[in-house]
């Protein structure tokens, strides 16, 4: 009789084990279904970003090039508003994708480009009015974005619309 016992206590323990695996089964189905959906709806989501970045860098460059046509900018000025917007796109993907700071993707950029230093970014961004400062001082891919628009802004002698 207590063979019996044991034996019946063996099967319901095997039973709930079995039922156990086939819904962490189910379960992890379901968990790798919704990984990829989440993945595709980022892979989706980042490519839209690349494409916005992509559209504002050369709107950027061409305020840039506008201004230095007219004589608006010229000298270190251009280098610096030249350099950020000509790399506008890479720094905000680089911000993006690698969950860095503004200031690690220019440090990156500049490494590929030897003709402005971190510096020479500083020191241009000290002489600009307080509101482009403080974008800048955010070191985050939107104080960046806020940036660049007033420069450009400033560039082509507008006024910066306060936010």
């Amino acid at each position: 009789m207590l063979a019996f016992g044991v034996i019946g206590a063996l099967v319901l323990l095997l039973v709930y084990f079995a039922m156990r695996i086939q819904t962490l089964q189910r379960e992890m189905v379901l968990l790798r279904s919704s990984s990829k959906s989440q993945t595709h709806r980022a892979n989706e989501a980042l490519a839209g970003l690349a494409e916005i970045v992509s559209r504002l860098e050369q709107v950027y460059a061409q305020n840039v090039d506008t201004a230095a046509s007219k004589g608006l900018i010229g000298g270190q000025q251009h280098s610096v508003l030249q350099f950020l917007t000509g790399h506008f796109s890479a720094i905000v993907l680089d911000c993006w994708q690698n969950s860095s700071t503004t200031e690690e993707a220019l440090k990156r950029q500049l490494a590929f480009d030897n003709q402005l230093s971190m510096e020479d970014l500083r020191a241009f961004m000290q002489q600009q009015p307080s509101q482009v400062r403080i974008g800048w001082s955010k070191n985050t891919p939107d104080g960046f974005i806020s940036a660049c628009e007033s420069l450009t802004q400033l560039a082509l002698g507008k006024q910066i619309k306060p936010k």
